[in-house]
């Protein structure tokens, strides 16, 4: 895969190029899910926080899954961005078992990243009043959570090809130099051609 590419497959990433809408809606799903995936885990540590609006545990799940869809897109097209890049700089496959297990953990661990601010602006909105435990502790221990939960979901749905990855505009490797190649021999054919031909008329003059 070419650097050129790269603009196109984070395009892809991204749902800027001309939409597929088949593609569209596994990246929306993997997002959706994966979002699911993480809060869930993550509420699981704090079944004896308050907030100031206490809700149902279903009303919160889905509350908080929602706010946290933007940062599990995001997540998705950096996975996307640094795999392809990483991919590209040893020429592997994209479409591999490794390169499907490298999107997923790099996208587990982007999403992973992003829930931290992601947590205190959750706090700043619903007043979140935790019983015990500093915040540094509270933070590693909910991102660990997180992460642990975001490779769980992604890994199988990416082996399985249920989500976003790989890009369909990411060619196999080798395949640049293939082209490269095969665009060279004509003309080094029509560059012998011609020498011929010049040979000739100059024997004949």
């Amino acid at each position: 895969m070419s650097n050129a590419s790269l603009p196109g497959t984070l395009g892809r990433a991204l749902l800027i190029a001309p939409p597929d809408w088949g593609r569209v809606l596994r990246f929306a799903g993997t997002a959706w899910l994966l979002a699911l995936a993480g809060i869930w885990a993550a509420q699981q540590l704090h079944t004896h926080s308050h907030e100031t609006l206490e809700l149902s545990p279903l009303v919160h799940l889905l509350r908080d899954t929602s706010l946290a869809v933007p940062m599990a897109a995001l997540a998705l097209a950096i996975g996307g961005l640094l795999t392809a890049e990483a991919l590209d700089r040893v020429d592997g496959d994209p479409g591999s078992v490794l390169g499907r297990v490298a999107f997923a953990l790099v996208a587990a661990i982007a999403f992973a990243v992003l829930s931290i601010p992601g947590q205190e602006v959750h706090g700043l909105l619903f007043g979140a009043e935790e019983a015990t435990g500093s915040w540094f502790v509270d933070t590693v221990l909910d991102s660990s959570v997180v992460l642990a939960a975001s490779i769980a979901f992604l890994l199988p749905a990416t082996l399985l090809r249920l989500s976003p990855w790989p890009p369909d505009d990411v060619p196999a490797p080798g395949s640049g130099r293939q082209r490269s190649a095969q665009g060279a021999a004509p003309n080094s054919s029509v560059t012998a051609i011609d020498r011929l031909g010049e040979q000739g008329v100059s024997r004949h003059a």
